[in-house]
């Protein structure tokens, strides 16, 4: 499965070949980099596994690295062979469209993808009566006729979706009943694969007892490297060139490195460390694919667009504040267009919506539409109209994670992680001016300025976040059966020493030694912020878990409250 970067979809270049907040889909393609070991090694599980767990950190890239790099490449494999050998022998389905009825959703869309591959062919319609293991049987042997049929490898993307939009599904004709069914199938000729971002890893709780397997082949996706990022800055711009009838652009090898420094995080390893499961502590640098292309981006089109130059130059990245300020400028130049747009209310509205999607330490937080009614003082209708407009493509601030005419089914987040600091840092200082602006009008109306909003802002944050936060989680565990008792047993413990074994979890289940639900049970806490590793051990059952500082902090406020 070598990668051919030489392949512009319909020969059209795209005004630049960064991203920004944007997700690759197939036709990117050719300008996606960086992910090249990754790609190979989940196609491999997809091709050689019944059932495969990829999960990983919001924003992370899993979307792009499935469908830029795992189906665009299997894809080319499977025109291929159709070209040299007159069958695909296998087809790449992507499916992420949860809103509606998954099952039919799911079904649709492997026809449309078969039909779309064997364009050449017609088919027979299918029965309305078939279970989804018989339909995907049927299409399966539908890929190659002549030689028995061919195999489906079909990639459930942003499987978060599915459990936000149908949380109490059951029913023999739902996709809850017959998705176990059809993995469980030894003789089916299909692949799945799961992709779910790390914080609703607790939510397939709903699947592991009819899905047995559910845990046995899991990847984890982290951020890029910089030698990853370096090529996910470098060679976009030389396919560009290639296929660009303009003078080449140039890239700034120091740019490059700057760019890579500003926007690295040093991190903590942990396990599941990039794709491989080998656990190992370690420094490292990450990059956050999102944030990267929207320095870049940004990059570009100041100085190819605007300025119709050449040359990618550190000159400009250091003029413009580097890469920080222009994250915070993206934030700043929205606010500014809305405010133009939809005047000062508005702006005051996103401020106090603000303050519930993004906590003081710096989490998002998903938020219900209803909720954010009383603090903003608007109708329903009227803050459904903003919050449209922030998820728009033209401001990309927020993101719908659930579409229903039931406020209370429709729930906000920021667009993407990488914006929690921005707007923080923005929301601050909007409400310093307002305060300035307030004090100013008191003065020179002579009247007592008495305290300011600002501080008392402040002080409500400072005395809720933590309380607002654990309350959200604490909420969450509800809906996973046995956390709740493991974080307890956990608590007791810690009470007399600083930290728990894994061992010691799996004995208080009275599972079995190697049991994968012991290991999914602690990091479904430690992902939910419960939980820190503080030793990682050398082999089975000796990972050792303690509370998270955040979490004890929040024990000990709480003991406080109720002795007062």
């Amino acid at each position: 499965m070598n990668r051919e970067t030489n392949h512009i979809p319909d020969a059209n270049l795209p005004d630049t070949p960064y991203k920004g907040l944007e997700p690759y889909f197939e036709s990117d393609a050719p300008f996606f980099f960086g992910r090249e070991s990754e790609w190979k090694i989940i196609a491999d599980n997809l091709m050689a596994t019944r059932l495969t767990l990829l999960y990983g950190a919001g924003g992370v890239g899993k979307s792009s690295l499935l469908r830029a790099g795992v189906a665009y490449n299997l894809m080319k494999v499977a025109k291929n062979n159709l070209a040299e050998y007159s069958a695909p022998e296998f087809a790449v389905v992507v499916f992420n469209a949860w809103q509606d009825d998954p099952l039919k959703g799911l079904i649709q869309q492997v026809e449309k993808v078969i039909k779309s591959l064997l364009s050449s062919k017609t088919f027979a319609s299918l029965s309305l009566s078939l279970k989804l293991d018989q339909i995907l049987e049927i299409w399966a042997e539908r890929l190659d006729e002549n030689e028995g049929g061919g195999e489906l490898l079909i990639i459930l993307d942003q499987f978060e979706e599915y459990f936000l939009y149908h949380p109490n599904e059951q029913g023999a004709g739902t996709f809850a009943a017959q998705f176990p069914r059809a993995v469980n199938r030894p003789d089916l000729p299909v692949n799945f694969l799961i992709s779910i971002r790390e914080d609703s890893l607790a939510k397939l709780d709903k699947f592991k007892t009819s899905i047995p397997n559910l845990f046995n082949n899991y990847l984890r996706v982290k951020h890029l490297d910089p030698k990853s990022a370096y090529d996910a800055i470098s060679k976009p711009i030389e396919v560009y060139n290639d296929f660009s009838d303009g003078e080449p652009i140039d890239l700034d090898e120091g740019l490059v490195k700057v760019v890579i420094d500003q926007v690295s995080q040093v991190v903590k390893g942990g396990i599941g460390l990039g794709i491989s499961k080998e656990s190992r502590v370690e420094l490292e640098k990450q990059i956050e694919p999102p944030y990267l292309q929207l320095v870049m981006e940004y990059l570009w089109k100041e100085e190819i667009e605007n300025k119709h130059g050449n040359s990618l130059k550190l000159k400009t990245l250091v003029d413009l504040g580097g890469a920080k300020k222009i994250v915070s400028e993206h934030l700043n130049r929205q606010m500014k267009l809305l405010r133009e747009e939809e005047g000062e209310a508005s702006v005051l509205a996103v401020a106090r919506i603000f303050q519930y999607l993004v906590t003081p330490s710096g989490s998002k937080i998903a938020y219900p539409l209803k909720d954010l009614i009383e603090p903003t003082g608007w109708t329903e209708n009227q803050l459904r109209k903003l919050l449209y407009k922030l998820t728009s493509e033209r401001y990309r601030l927020l993101r719908a994670i659930s579409k229903s005419s039931e406020a209370d089914l429709e729930r906000y987040e920021i667009f993407h992680n990488v914006l929690a600091q921005p707007i923080l840092d923005w929301r601050k200082q909007y409400l310093l001016d307002e305060e300035i602006h307030k004090r100013n009008l008191a003065i020179k109306q002579s009247l007592p300025p008495g305290e300011g909003i600002l501080e008392e802002i402040v002080r409500a944050e400072e005395e809720s976040e933590l309380e607002r936060e654990f309350r959200v989680k604490c909420d969450q565990l509800k809906f996973y059966s046995g956390q709740k008792d493991v974080l307890e047993f956990i608590e007791r413990r810690t009470a007399q020493q600083p930290d728990i074994s894994e061992e010691d979890v799996t004995n208080f289940l009275n599972k079995p030694k190697g049991d994968a639900g012991t290991f999914y049970r602690l990091e479904t806490l430690r992902l939910l912020g419960f939980l820190e590793i503080t030793d990682e051990g050398h082999g089975y059952g000796t990972i050792r878990y303690g509370l998270s500082p955040r979490y004890r902090e929040y024990l000990s406020k709480t003991k406080a409250l109720q002795t007062d």
